[in-house]
């Protein structure tokens, strides 16, 4: 091999070495719509960690039973008859 066939391997290596290594514009676009498509996915995952919280806050006074003496003068009834159609 002569010495230019050589040095052109060898820029033909190193080219496609640098090629690999540069992002082109669309690897940029995709990594931007992927960290994003992250970030909304990491927002969600805290609004509904946020909402299960709160539900689990609901369901701890929904399900705390009340002694009968408790609710005593809390209720109030009338007959269906008293209630305006």
């Amino acid at each position: 091999m002569s010495p230019l066939e050589r040095f052109f391997d060898e820029a033909q290596v190193l080219f496609s070495i640098s090629a690999l290594a540069m992002p082109t514009n669309t690897t940029q676009k995709k990594d931007a719509a992927l960290d994003d498509v992250l970030n909304q996915n990491i927002e969600a995952t805290e609004q509904i960690k946020a909402a299960a919280n709160e539900l689990g806050v609901v369901h701890a006074v929904l399900s705390t039973p009340i002694p009968p003496q408790s609710a005593e003068g809390d209720l109030v009834t009338c007959p269906l008859s008293a209630v305006p159609a």
